[in-house]
């Protein structure tokens, strides 16, 4: 989803699922 939290910065925020429940995505993100 997108958004704003209530600052002046949008935020971007996603989340990962497998079978129902909620996954670091952080797994799935190629190493910076």
């Amino acid at each position: 989803s997108l958004g704003r939290s209530g600052t002046q910065v949008e935020q971007l925020h996603f989340e990962i699922r497998r079978n129902g429940k909620p996954v670091d995505p952080i797994r799935f993100l190629p190493k910076q």
